[in-house]
């Protein structure tokens, strides 16, 4: 049984609950364990650009409070915090002075980085942990099989591409081997590693808008049936705020946007209700009928 501690992040509890939640049921499938820290802070990454070194206490302190010896690593479901682990170890490991910083404050909690621990994104997890042919065991028909699905990783998940991460940065495909194994069609297209806006929605919300629309009505004209992501941040973007941006540009909803752990766990025969679809609010009703197993 693999074991993973898992790290929701701050925007996942407050806001995008459905990531917690249908990860927390399809997991169950597939025997994974997962470790519920009791307490956690914040990943650093709201003091990234104002406090760095702020930040990078608040991320040494989650990779020593995380850290679990039965571990095969921390599950993180947002793509911010897995940015924000992954760059902090990259910056401990090259800098030994950081390190030490970071370690010195740790020691007024009682805590240390004894060890550096693996950091998992989810797509990592069904691609290379769980992997391709247990997905391709679940997918027994009942489909449409042409449905064509888009993929959005999102910006931190793969950038910057001078931090290693789970998948080439520039040409990623372990979210479409995951799609195609589920038993659907997927293929590139010119938005697919656009950013959906977030990061600028506090600085710039026009601009975060304009660039949600563009991600959107991109996709949708290119005539996918769904798009698929994991990151809570850019599920705000492209599926809740949906409405919204496409009000403010005179258009009205057009694509339907899943989690992908939403997409698998109705593959693995869950409920809608058991997923929290009934969260999504852009039109995911249109593709029910093909993606649902009969």
């Amino acid at each position: 049984m693999v074991r993973l501690t898992l790290f929701t992040g701050c925007f996942t509890l407050v806001k995008q609950v459905a990531v917690e939640a249908s990860i927390l049921s399809v997991l169950k499938y597939f025997n994974i364990e997962l470790v519920v820290p009791r307490s956690v802070n914040c990943c650093g990454f709201a003091f990234r650009s104002v406090y760095p070194s702020l930040s990078l206490y608040l991320t040494g302190r989650l990779l020593a409070s995380l850290y679990d010896a039965e571990s095969s690593g921390i599950l993180a479901l947002c793509n911010g915090c897995y940015l924000m682990l992954r760059e902090a170890i990259h910056r401990l490991r090259e800098n030994p002075r950081q390190l030490e910083f970071v370690r010195s404050y740790l020691r007024e909690e009682g805590l240390d980085l004894r060890s550096i621990p693996r950091i998992v994104h989810p797509i990592e997890l069904f691609h290379d942990m769980i992997g391709i042919e247990v997905l391709r065991g679940i997918s027994r028909g009942g489909q449409d099989r042409n449905t064509v699905i888009a993929t959005h990783y999102g910006c931190h998940a793969l950038r910057p591409s001078t931090i290693p991460s789970f998948d080439n940065p520039l040409n990623p495909s372990k979210m479409e081997r995951i799609i195609e194994a589920l038993g659907f069609r997927t293929r590139d297209y010119p938005e697919r590693l656009d950013c959906c806006g977030a990061v600028l929605l506090a600085s710039n919300p026009s601009l975060a808008m304009k660039m949600a629309y563009s991600k959107i009505s991109g996709t949708a004209r290119w005539g996918f049936q769904l798009l698929v992501t994991t990151c809570p941040y850019c599920f705000e973007m492209l599926d809740s705020r949906q409405e919204a941006v496409m009000q403010m540009f005179g258009d009205e909803p057009k694509l339907p946007v899943m989690l992908l752990t939403q997409l698998i766990g109705l593959q693995i025969g869950l409920s809608e209700g058991s997923v929290a679809l009934n969260l999504n609010l852009s039109p995911v009703d249109r593709v029910l009928p093909y993606i649902l197993r009969r």
